[in-house]
Protein backbone atom coordinates (compact mmCIF):
# COMPACT_ATOMS: atom_id res chain seq x y z
CA UNK A 1 0.00 0.00 0.00
CA UNK A 2 1.18 3.61 -0.53
CA UNK A 3 0.70 6.07 1.47
CA UNK A 4 0.09 10.07 0.82
CA UNK A 5 1.27 12.88 2.69
CA UNK A 6 0.30 15.97 1.74
CA UNK A 7 -0.27 19.27 3.89
CA UNK A 8 -2.84 22.46 3.85
CA UNK A 9 -3.04 25.16 6.05
CA UNK A 10 -6.04 27.37 6.75
CA UNK A 11 -7.35 30.15 8.84
CA UNK A 12 -8.93 29.77 11.89
CA UNK A 13 -12.40 31.20 10.41
CA UNK A 14 -11.95 28.56 7.82
CA UNK A 15 -10.88 25.32 9.24
CA UNK A 16 -14.73 24.52 10.31
CA UNK A 17 -15.77 25.19 6.44
CA UNK A 18 -12.67 22.93 4.95
CA UNK A 19 -13.11 20.49 7.47
CA UNK A 20 -16.43 19.81 6.33
CA UNK A 21 -15.54 19.49 2.99
CA UNK A 22 -12.88 17.42 3.48
CA UNK A 23 -15.60 15.15 5.23
CA UNK A 24 -18.65 15.59 2.58
CA UNK A 25 -16.64 16.05 -0.43
CA UNK A 26 -12.95 15.21 -1.13
CA UNK A 27 -12.54 12.18 1.11
CA UNK A 28 -15.53 10.57 -0.41
CA UNK A 29 -14.12 11.39 -3.87
CA UNK A 30 -11.07 9.97 -3.31
CA UNK A 31 -12.62 6.31 -1.40
CA UNK A 32 -14.20 6.52 -4.56
CA UNK A 33 -11.11 5.55 -6.44
CA UNK A 34 -10.44 2.85 -4.04
CA UNK A 35 -7.78 5.25 -3.03
CA UNK A 36 -5.43 4.01 -5.83
CA UNK A 37 -3.04 7.26 -5.73
CA UNK A 38 -2.84 7.34 -10.07
CA UNK A 39 -6.69 7.43 -10.11
CA UNK A 40 -7.05 10.02 -7.39
CA UNK A 41 -3.89 12.20 -8.85
CA UNK A 42 -3.31 11.23 -12.56
CA UNK A 43 0.04 10.31 -14.17
CA UNK A 44 2.04 13.13 -12.64
CA UNK A 45 0.88 11.81 -9.20
CA UNK A 46 3.45 14.08 -6.71
CA UNK A 47 1.32 17.11 -8.14
CA UNK A 48 -1.05 17.85 -5.60
CA UNK A 49 -4.92 17.63 -5.99
CA UNK A 50 -6.26 20.32 -4.77
CA UNK A 51 -9.96 21.52 -6.21
CA UNK A 52 -11.21 25.06 -6.14
CA UNK A 53 -13.05 25.19 -3.21
CA UNK A 54 -10.14 23.81 -1.40
CA UNK A 55 -8.15 26.29 -2.71
CA UNK A 56 -10.67 29.17 -1.40
CA UNK A 57 -10.58 27.76 1.83
CA UNK A 58 -6.78 27.17 2.60
CA UNK A 59 -4.22 29.73 3.44
CA UNK A 60 -1.43 28.05 1.77
CA UNK A 61 -1.19 24.28 0.61
CA UNK A 62 2.26 21.88 -0.86
CA UNK A 63 2.40 21.81 -4.33
CA UNK A 64 3.56 18.01 -4.52
CA UNK A 65 2.99 15.39 -2.12
CA UNK A 66 4.91 13.03 -0.68
CA UNK A 67 4.72 9.30 -0.91
CA UNK A 68 5.91 6.06 1.04
CA UNK A 69 5.14 2.59 0.67
CA UNK A 70 3.72 1.10 4.05
CA UNK A 71 4.28 -2.24 4.89
CA UNK A 72 2.07 -3.76 7.16
CA UNK A 73 1.35 -7.39 8.91
CA UNK A 74 -2.70 -8.08 9.34
CA UNK A 75 -2.73 -11.11 12.01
Amino acid sequence: MIGRIWHGWTSLENADAYEELLKSEIFVGIAERKFAVRAFAGQDYEVAVVPPKARALLARFDARSQHYEIKAEIK
